[in-house]
Order: C-alpha cells, then structure tokens, then sequence
C-alpha cells in the first residue's frame, strides 16, 4: 500500500516538472531577429540549455521510476533507482530556482533578468555614475575655494586672476604655460599633467593648449626678413630643443665655422651655425614657438630676476612672425635665447 502511494506520488511529480522547462521557455520568449544583438542570442542560448537540462532530468526521473518498477525483489536496484530519482529531482529543482538564486545574490545580474519583461529590468540611472572632471586646466586662487575651469588661453589675465593664480591642475591631454607679464612674454613655467602649487602668484597670461595631432610648420632662418641664402631649418611640433643641437640647412660654405684646421692653416672641417644664430621665425598653421632665454649679466641678478625669460610667438591668421628676432623682448637686455619648443596650438 505504501509502495502504490508513493509510485503515484512520484509519477504525479514527473508530470508536474516535466512541463516547467516549457514553461519557462514559453514565457517573454520571441522570434529572434536577424539583426538582433549579440546579447539576444545568449539569452535565446541559455533559456534552450535550460530546456534540455530539464528535459535530462525529467527523463533521468522516468528510468528512476522504470527501474523502481522492475526492482522488486531485487533490493540493489530498489536503492540505485531511489538514488536516480534524488539526483535527478534535485537537478530539476536547482535549474527550476536558478534564476531566483541569482537574483538574490546580485538582482543586476543579466542572467537573473532573462524571464522579466524588459521593462522589469531595473536600470543604472545616469545619477548613479560618477562623473569626473572633463580634461583640460583648472586653476584657484587666494579668494577661490573650488577650482575654476580654464577654457582658453588669455594674452590679459582678468583682474579678479591676475597675479593671484596660486594653483594649477592639468587632467588629460593639455599643458599650460603662465607668463609673469601680459602678451605671453617674461618669466614662465609650463605646468604638464598633475596639480601644481605656485608659492608667489605672478601669472599676468596664460597659453592653454590641448596635446594633439595638428598641422603646420615653423622654419627657422639665420638672416632676418625670411632670407633663404643664409640657412633655413623646418620643424614641425617638438619637445624642449636646444638650440645649439640644432643645424641650419643650406648654409653657404663661406659662412660655415671652421672647427678642424690642416697645418698650413687651411680649414679642413667645417660646421654648420646652430640655430642660436636665429634672426627671423616664420610660422605656418595651428602651432607656437616658445622660446627660453637664459639669465646673462650682473645687471639682470641684481634686478631680482626670478628665473629663465620667456617669450610665446605664434600665426595671428597669418599675419604674424618673427622679422626681426633681434627687435623682440626675448633678445632685450642682453638675453640669448637657448632653448625652444614647439606646441600644438595658439592662443585665440
């Protein structure tokens, strides 16, 4: 009598379980798309693994019952069908609860979504993701408690910032350059990637300019007014250069310096000038010359110099170079110009 019970017990589950892998199939579940996502397809893909894993074990309960049938008598197979019914019953049941396991350990995860409608979801609002500061240069000041964004460069800094820049950040892909007097010109310091303290605020101007690919050229000549005859050089962007490593092109053999002498007196090597000897700049497209003049003279020390002059040239529409390197602040007061780069960008 115990036995009968439990059979139909038992068969009464089989029918039971067997249409839950169908149900599940069945529900939220549509014709899959030709241009559907990537995404669709795994979640078509799993609903059909889940399918055939119910499937498996509803049919691994079916040879449980079979062999429970065909055991008595024979206790060694009563006890083996017995265990197939557990196991079987226990896979059916985990399948059955796996999407309400994984929704309870992470109700995000995508995999517990696959049975909710898709306005069921729940979905990361925009709020919820933090939002850092865009790149480019932010500065404060004495008066200043939060960071202010610094979206161009200024040839004049406002009043309310003028000399009173006390810190700098750069994020990303931008440099500055502040200037001690307006014009971009006096002493400067070039401020790269990462936050920066200034003790003694003098910045009169500032060059704000984004690190990327531009077009353009700078060429370099010995002889004022662009005259090609004594030497030229072309440079497209670069880094901090120093003008003694860099040779003019194209210099008349008279006007080479003589460094190796034959012992008759004759020169037998010559050099060609170094880029020191530059008396006019022309510049072409989307790019500036920063050029570094070192500290010469007991005159310029005791006037309390407070380090290297600067002075930024760059295409005002075409309407700017350098004619005359010798008539410009950077050459004033006996300064010599030692070091240049080239930077991407110019000032509005």
């Amino acid at each position: 009598m115990r036995s009968k019970k439990f059979l139909n017990l038992f068969f009464s589950l089989i029918i039971l379980f067997s249409f839950v892998p169908l149900f599940l199939f069945s529900q939220n579940t549509e014709k899959l798309k030709p241009d559907a996502p990537p995404e669709e397809y795994l979640c078509w893909l799993y609903k059909v693994l889940i399918v055939v894993g119910g499937a498996a074990a509803v049919l691994g309960l079916v040879i449980a019952g079979f062999k429970f049938i065909t055991s008595i008598g024979d206790p060694s197979r009563l006890a083996d069908a017995r265990d197939q019914a557990i196991k079987a019953l226990t896979g059916l049941v985990i399948i059955t609860l796996l999407p309400t396991i994984l929704g309870t350990i992470d109700p995000n995860l995508s995999i517990a979504n696959i049975f909710k409608a898709p306005g069921a979801i729940p979905e990361k609002k925009a709020t919820e993701i933090p939002l850092g500061k865009p790149d480019g240069v932010y500065i404060k000041t004495i008066d200043m408690k939060e960071e202010q964004y610094l979206a161009q460069s200024y040839s004049q800094l406002p009043s309310r910032l003028n000399k009173k820049i006390n810190y700098v950040k750069v994020i990303g892909s931008f440099r500055a350059v502040l200037f001690d007097e307006i014009n971009f010109k006096g002493y400067c310091l070039e401020v790269s990637e990462g936050s920066w303290s200034i003790p003694s605020p003098s910045a009169s101007s500032i060059m704000v300019c984004p690190i990327k690919a531009t077009t353009g050229s700078v060429t370099f000549y010995r002889k004022a007014f662009y005259d090609e005859t004594g030497g030229t050089l072309t440079e497209g962007v670069t880094n901090w250069e120093y003008l003694k490593n860099l040779k003019f092109n194209n210099v008349p053999e008279v006007e080479k310096k003589c460094i190796k002498w034959n012992e008759d007196g004759s020169c037998k090597t010559k050099e060609e000038p170094t880029l020191k000897e530059t008396t006019s700049i022309k510049i072409e497209g989307n790019l500036s010359v920063l050029l570094v003049a070192e500290r010469k003279g007991e005159k310029e020390e005791k006037e309390g110099t407070k380090g290297p002059y600067c002075q930024l040239f760059y295409d005002k529409g075409g309407k700017y170079s350098v004619a005359n390197l010798k008539n410009e602040y950077i050459r004033a007061k006996n300064r010599e110009p030692y070091v240049m780069k080239i930077l991407p960008g110019t000032p509005p």
